[in-house]
């Protein structure tokens, strides 16, 4: 397979398209039998493209026939008829490509079909026969229909491929005409006269099935509607007449109608009721009434449903179902059994040949009767799932079954349906299929005949075309015979024989091919002169162009020295451009011009400052000394400083024993093994640097003025090399110093870095402390490790600032708390002080010996005072090695940490005493409680006998008749003495409580309480007062709320006391509100009034002890300010809270109370202690 250029792609992409199209638009004859036309575009690419693309092209497009006729078996012929027919148009130089295709249909083709569908797809002998008829006459027609388009259409110019290799003949052009105007007609007609006959085949088998399904029908309906009236009837008579006489009336339709079995009656709940059998012989069918009444309320109208027995399926009954109805309601139902013998009969008696079946199915698709005696009580045969369905009609269809590829098959076992409903009210349906076997075969026979009669004539027509063309052609073809190397046969004077022929054109041609015969014998004299004398012209000029190739060949071979000299010059060019390693360049440098001078040593030699010098670059062949690294003085570099070599002097030796050399040097050169040597100059900034040597050790040399020039050129770019290493080198150098000093500065920015992570660090951990030791010793270890100092500690002054007691000291990762204390005039320079409470720092090295470390070598210190606006508290001392200073970064470091250091010594003083100041109000907090508590125990017992003393007295007054006088200034005054000592009571009693409260100890008792009857009951005990003050009271509980488990007394208590508030401050007019709802865990109790607003100011204070709002009583009642703090201690104690809100558009306030629903989540209350601590915290 050869490979195809871009162009032509296309054109095979084109014609392969063709071919598959070709396929799929085909021309069907009869049961999906098709005249497929791809063919036509893989002739054209088999000729046009060759076997291979042909054979792969004719594959791709017979792939489509595996969908459309479900076997592969179509590929693999067309597949070999592409490649036997390519393989002899090509190799077997036969260009006849019908009568090729026409050879692998006789031996090989047909054969193959034979094969394939009558043993391998096991297909009728008579389908086989069709399909072998029809494919051999298929592909001639495609070969014939190639071979016109190839000869009459320039296709091969659409496809931009050249003509085909074995171009047609006169011959076969006539042939193919003539097959083609026998054959293509002939098949036309065929193709319309099989579409017909089909056509006509499914219309006559739509009558006919239509025909019968129709007079079935209108047997079986009358029947139908005779029994349902019979059963219709019988269910009104059950409904309106007794049991006796339905009995009668049963016996005589048994009469009437014998193929009634039973009759069933079933009450209104679907029970059997009674069975009327008329028979007893018959199946024993098991049915369950239920079912049937069920489906007959569901219908709402009589029922046909089939029995089927279960000992033999093929008993079948008919059960009719009508509703037995009573003022018009249904009552009950009447079930009438029944044979089918009936219906068997009529449909056996409606059979006009085997091929035709009749069935009438049930509503659940079983079949009831049928002329099928297996198919009866079974289920009926589903077209959808076992096969392919084909409409016909509004109600015919054709059923293909697809257990087989072929269509041809699936036709012969195919049948023609219709399911018909016999009446609308009649559920059952019927089903009449006719098998299409006949009409198939009918077809087949016919089809059979016509196209092995196509065969036959396209046979006669290829034997009878071959004869004629080939006798018009005979004539031409002998033509063609004398003119073939006609020129040759008249230089060798061979005899002539020209043919004859009756044809005029034919005879016109002939004479016109004798006339140029006889004029080119002519010419063929003239021409045999002059090339005699062209041949002496030609030995002249090929002398000539001899001696100018000679010339030519060393012209090239000088041109080609330069080429290579130029292309080393490149080379070395760009590895001094790709790397300023010297050593690298020089060695390549000496190897390269070794190769192309084909000598026997190159080296570079190169000076030393005293004029001496070494080889640092050698190449040499394997049989001659190294000298690689050797040192060289030669005594006349060292006189003259090489002044001629500086000027750029080459010296060139072809034979060191004739040129006159010292013999002191020509020595040095024999011990070296040198013969001929060329020296260049390299010079760097007009100096000399080093030579380029090139030694010829073996014989004399002659050197070229080229060789001499490559030397120079080189010397020079070595030059340039040379001073791009040494610039390398010195820029290597400023890298290196830059590096340092961006690490110097990088280690700077690192260590200012450090340390203001340091003073973030420091400065957040002595704020977040208020502990003045911890705060000193964080700073001593930090900055310790931080400056990287010997030591540092720091020291605290007393207020006169005459003594200092160092804190902290760390030194060596120790930390040491020291509290030495000493006086400052007693230091080794207590002017050094003076500074330190002047704010400033001091960096110095102490002379004399330390007096507070006299143990300690001389030290590089700094002080640093720890002060802020306030004064100065105390200073920091950092020590190091007296070589070693503290850097200006390292002293402002230390500055910042000591004001930091100041600020947080201020707030921790700031903290101590704001500690000790509450807990001397705690304390004081604590004696005023203990002093109401004492003096209310203190109280209690003379209230208690004034309580009783004022008890006794209003006793004696009543028996004097005092207190009933309204106008006695006694009653008067006696009334305010039992109204103030009921007063300090309670006042009393309220002190307790809440001594009790805070102390935590009185236990609680949980019960169980329902709200929805508990609130109203605390509410009624109001509604007297409210009713005097004409106050309005709402209560909203709902039923529903859950049960809540809490201490009895104190919720009591509590609401007691909002109702009591509640009272006090609403005006007269205004409402007070009760109302409760409930949340997932808790209870929330609201008690609000409207009129009265507390400003934000008092809702904050207004459950502290003894505080009352001023100017908000309107009834002037009075009190302690003691009720809502007990509110608030109470509900602690339960677990529980309140909270106030106010509003003043409208003014109202309302107070919340929520309580948990479990006394287990009761709060037992706060250690007194912990009380104590929080109220101090709160007050301060």
């Amino acid at each position: 397979m050869k490979w195809l250029h871009r162009r032509d792609i296309g054109g095979l992409l084109l014609l392969l398209g063709a071919a598959i199209l070709g396929n799929y638009f085909r021309w069907t004859l009869f049961f999906n039998i098709d005249f497929l036309l791809g063919g036509i575009a893989v002739w054209l690419i088999i000729c046009l493209y060759g076997t291979s693309w042909g054979t792969l092209a004719s594959f791709v497009a017979s792939t489509y026939t595996y969908f459309l006729w479900h076997h592969p078996y179509s590929i693999i012929t067309f597949t070999l008829e592409a490649l036997f027919v390519g393989w002899l148009l090509h190799h077997r130089k036969t260009a006849n490509i019908v009568l090729l295709d026409g050879i692998f249909w006789l031996f090989i083709g047909m054969p193959l079909v034979w094969l394939f569908y009558f043993f391998i797809l096991d297909v009728g002998q008579e389908q086989a026969l069709i399909i072998l008829l029809k494919q051999p006459i298929n592909g001639i027609f495609n070969a014939l229909v190639a071979s016109l388009l190839l000869t009459h259409l320039p296709i091969h110019h659409w496809v931009n491929r050249p003509p085909t290799r074995h171009p047609l003949s006169l011959q076969q052009t006539l042939f193919n005409l003539l097959v083609a105007f026998v054959s293509i007609p002939i098949l036309i007609l065929i193709i319309l006269a099989a579409r017909q006959v089909t056509s006509d085949i499914i219309t006559q088998a739509n009558l006919e099935v239509s025909a019968i399904s129709r007079y079935v029908t209108v047997e079986i309906k009358p029947w139908y509607n005779r029994h349902l009236a019979v059963v219709s009837q019988l269910a009104r008579l059950a409904g309106t007449t007794s049991e006796d006489e339905f009995a009668k009336t049963v016996e005589f339709v048994q009469t009437a109608f014998p193929e009634f079995r039973h009759f069933y009656i079933l009450d209104q709940a679907g029970n059997l009721r009674r069975d009327f059998n008329l028979f007893a012989v018959g199946p024993e069918i098991n049915w369950q009434e239920k079912y049937y009444f069920k489906q007959l309320q569901q219908a709402n109208q009589p029922r046909l449903f089939l029995l089927v027995s279960p000992a033999d399926p093929t008993e079948t009954s008919a059960l009719f179902g009508v509703s037995i109805l009573q003022n018009g309601k249904i009552a009950g139902a009447l079930l009438g059994e029944m044979n089918l013998d009936v219906i068997n009969t009529q449909l056996q008696s409606n059979l006009v040949g085997q091929n035709l079946a009749l069935s009438l199915l049930a509503s659940n698709q079983v079949v009831a009767a049928s002329t099928e005696q297996e198919w009866i009580g079974k289920p009926a045969f589903d077209w959808k799932q076992n096969g392919r369905i084909e409409p016909i009609s509004d109600s015919v269809f054709q059923w293909l079954p697809t257990n087989h590829p072929l269509v041809l098959v699936q036709w012969r076992n195919s049948f023609f349906v219709q399911e018909t409903q016999v009446d609308p009210s009649f559920s059952w349906t019927l089903r009449v299929q006719l098998a299409a076997a006949t009409y198939v075969s009918e077809i087949e026979q016919k089809y059979t005949r016509y196209l092995a009669t196509l065969l036959l004539v396209m046979l006669l027509a290829l034997f009878v075309a071959n004869l004629i063309s080939r006798q018009l052609n005979q004539p031409l073809l002998q033509l063609a015979e004398v003119s073939t190397n006609l020129p040759q046969k008249l230089l060798d004077k061979e005899p002539v024989h020209w043919t004859r022929s009756q044809i005029t054109e034919f005879a016109l041609l002939i004479q016109n091919f004798r006339s140029m015969a006889l004029s080119l014998q002519q010419k063929f004299g003239e021409v045999y002169q002059m090339n005699l004398a062209l041949e002496q012209r030609v030995q002249q000029r090929t002398q000539a162009l001899q001696e100018s190739n000679a010339a030519l060949r060393e012209q090239q071979q000088f041109t080609q020295q330069i080429a290579e000299r130029q292309q080393l010059m490149i080379s070395i060019a760009q590895r001094i451009r790709q790397t300023l390693d010297l050593d690298q360049i020089n060695q390549s440098t000496v190897v390269e011009v070794r190769r192309l001078l084909q000598t026997d040593r190159v080296i570079v030699y190169r000076f030393a400052p005293d004029w001496s010098g070494t080889i640092i670059a050698e190449s040499v062949t394997a049989e001659w000394k190294p000298l690689l690294g050797e040192q060289i003085t030669d005594s006349y570099f060292v006189n003259t400083g090489g002044k001629l070599y500086a000027e750029g002097q080459v010296i060139a030796h072809e034979d060191v024993y004739t040129a006159n050399l010292d013999p002191c040097h020509l020595a040095f050169l024999e011990e070296r093994q040198v013969r001929a040597k060329l020296v260049v100059p390299i010079l760097q900034d007009e100096c000399l640097w080093g030579l380029l040597v090139a030694h010829h050790c073996r014989s004399p040399r002659p050197w070229d003025p080229l060789d001499i020039e490559l030397l120079q050129q080189l010397a020079t770019q070595l030059s340039i090399a040379i001073q791009q290493s040494e610039l390398f080198h010195q820029v290597q150098i400023l890298n290196a110093n830059l590096e340092n000093q961006v690490q110097e500065r990088t280690g700077e920015l690192q260590q200012a870095l450090e340390f203001s992570s340091l003073l973030k660090r420091i400065t957040e951990q002595i704020r977040d402390s208020l502990d003045e030791q911890q705060i000193l010793q964080k700073v001593v270890q930090e900055l310790t490790i931080t400056i990287k100092a010997d030591c540092c500690d720091t020291a605290l002054y007393n207020s006169e600032r005459t003594t200092t007691t160092i804190q902290y000291e760390h030194s060596q990762d120790r930390t040491t708390f020291k509290r030495e204390t000493f006086r400052i005039a007693d230091s080794s320079d207590p002017n050094l002080y003076i500074q330190l409470f002047q704010g400033l720092s001091i960096h110095f090295c102490l002379i004399q010996q330390n007096v507070i470390r006299p143990e300690q070598t001389r030290k590089s210190i700094l002080a640093c005072p720890i002060a802020d606006n306030q004064g100065v508290l105390g200073d920091l001392w950092l020590f190091k090695p007296d070589s070693e200073w503290f850097s200006e970064r390292e002293i402002h470091l230390v500055q910042q940490v000591a004001i930091q250091c100041a600020i947080a010594l201020r707030q921790s003083r700031l903290y101590q005493a704001a500690q000790a100041q509450v807990q001397e109000l705690e304390r004081l907090n604590q004696l005023k409680d203990d002093f109401l508590s004492t003096v209310s125990h203190e109280l209690r017992s003379p209230m208690s006998s004034i309580k009783m003393a004022t008890q006794m007295l209003e006793i004696n007054l009543s028996q004097l008749g005092i207190l009933s006088d309204e106008a006695n200034l006694v009653k008067r005054y006696f009334k305010i003495l039992q109204e103030e000592g009921q007063r300090e009571i309670n006042l009393i009693n309220d002190l307790l409580d809440l001594a009790r409260l805070d102390a935590g100890s009185e236990p609680l008792s949980p019960l169980e309480i329902q709200l929805q009857f508990y609130i109203p009951h605390i509410s009624e005990t109001f509604a007297a007062r409210m009713q005097q003050q004409q106050q309005h009271f709402i209560l909203q509980i709902p039923e529903d709320l859950p049960p809540i488990t809490t201490d009895l007394r104190y919720l009591e208590r509590i609401l007691t006391e909002l109702l009591h508030n509640a009272c006090k401050y609403t005006p007269h007019g205004e409402t007070i509100k009760v109302s409760a709802e409930a949340t997932p865990d808790a209870i929330e109790i609201c008690v609000s009034n409207s009129g009265t607003e507390i400003s934000p100011l008092e809702c904050d204070r207004i459950f502290d002890k003894f505080y009352r709002i001023p100017n908000n009583d309107p009834w002037k009642h009075g009190g302690t300010g003691l009720g809502l703090a007990l509110v608030k201690g109470m509900l602690q104690q339960l677990g529980g809270t309140i909270t106030v809100s106010s509003h003043s558009q409208p003014s109202t306030t309302s107070f919340t109370i929520r309580l948990l629903r479990s006394c287990t989540s009761f709060n037992k209350g706060l250690p007194k202690k912990e009380k104590s601590e929080r109220k101090g915290v709160i007050k301060i």
